[in-house]
């Protein structure tokens, strides 16, 4: 349709208005005729042949059956992962709500430009968790190589985050390698943590990273390192306590055997105050020094 055609049908009684399909009309404007969809004019077409294009924000299947179906030809217009596109069979533009064809071209942004922007910017919302999620498998220290998956592609074993999880899980706490049917191999491999320090896990700001590396690095290698605040010492017992900016914290208790002198760190929810609730906590009761006090 143009304005050509749309001025044709606009006569009569329906001069100034004409229905085309459910909640779609052909109305007269000012400026043109336009094809209402509910309240938005989705298709203004100007005597001079130019044509506007508005979704008013609705990128609904409805709006862009009703756009299709009345643009000109060969114009068409889609959707890409929520973003609009639109097209005349040998160019493509993105554009956000609205956009007008003048001749064989409009005013948006080339198809190229916008997918090239909009990959970076769901890399960008993705990197902190693709960074986590690497973090998270390096401290779990189970890997999957896929260099002999004969089922590359579909039915493998190991090609959703689900299956691959499940699969690892199976590998028993002694076992190294296991071969899927699939062909996909999991292995363990133990972390190496010669180049995380106590500084860089300190200015870590992902707290799944953080506690993925402080996993590495050795959770109670990493609380004596790193200098903590003690809270309340109790005969062998010592609640520490980290600082992670102003709004995190973790804490743990530190026991000190006193026939070995070996020291154990464990840590605690940040919410444990006092060595007696740490211990409570750890052993899943209600007033453990008390209960060994009796004994002994």
């Amino acid at each position: 349709m143009n304005y050509s055609d749309a001025n044709s049908q606009l006569t009569g009684r329906c001069k100034e208005s004409r229905k085309l399909a459910n909640n779609t009309y052909l109305r007269r404007r000012e400026n043109g005729i336009a094809v209402q969809l509910h309240s938005t004019d989705i298709l203004l077409f100007a005597p001079n042949g130019n044509v506007r294009v508005n979704t008013g924000g609705w990128n609904t299947v409805t709006t862009k059956d009703r756009i299709s179906r009345y643009i000109p030809r060969p114009w068409h217009v889609w959707s890409e992962s929520g973003y609009m596109f639109i097209g005349n069979g040998t160019q493509e533009w993105n554009f956000h709500t609205s956009v007008w064809i003048r001749g064989n071209k409009t005013d948006g942004i080339t198809a190229e430009k916008a997918r090239a922007g909009i990959r970076e910017a769901r890399n960008e919302a993705m990197r902190p968790a693709n960074r986590a999620r690497y973090w998270i498998r390096k401290a779990r220290g189970i890997f999957v190589d896929r260099g002999k998956c004969e089922q590359k592609r579909w039915n493998c074993g190991t090609r959703s985050r689900w299956n691959a999880r499940k699969e690892a899980n199976r590998l028993q706490p002694g076992e190294m390698e296991k071969v899927l049917t699939c062909g996909c191999r999991l292995f363990r491999r133990a972390p190496v943590s010669h180049k995380l320090t106590v500084d860089s896990i300190m200015r870590e700001e992902n707290a799944a990273v953080r506690a993925a590396q402080m996993t590495i690095y050795g959770v109670d290698r990493f609380f004596l390192d790193a200098k903590p605040e003690v809270m309340e010492t109790y005969q062998d017992y010592s609640l520490l306590t980290l600082k992670f900016g102003e709004w995190e914290h973790a804490r743990a208790l530190k026991m000190v055997c006193p026939s070995t002198g070996a020291v154990y760190v464990q840590t605690v929810p940040p919410n444990v105050s006092t060595v007696a609730l740490a211990l409570d906590w750890i052993f899943d009761t209600e007033d453990y020094l008390k209960q060994v006090q009796q004994t002994t």
